[in-house]
């Protein structure tokens, strides 16, 4: 049984889990456009940093679960002089 969908789950959940943030802090779809967007851009500098590490983790377990679960190895044995 792999456990990809799982890790892949994971991966989406942190990542959109940070933009989510980032737009409930910005209060989008409670407010008007330009307000939301002038929250956005005088958020803290700490916000901003929790988002992005939080979205890069994602990303980096999105990639690492992809790689491991998909990739195809192909061993063989050689003898000297094959190409």
């Amino acid at each position: 049984m792999s456990l990809a969908p799982l890790g892949l789950l994971l991966g989406f959940w942190v990542t959109l889990g940070a933009l989510a943030e980032l737009i409930d802090r910005a209060r989008f779809f409670r407010t008007d456009l330009a307000t939301s967007l002038r929250r956005l851009v005088g958020l803290p500098r700490t916000a901003w940093a929790t988002a992005l590490a939080h979205f890069g983790l994602g990303v980096t377990l999105i990639g690492i679960v992809s790689t491991s679960a998909w990739q195809t190895e192909l061993v063989t044995t050689m003898k000297p002089g094959r190409a």
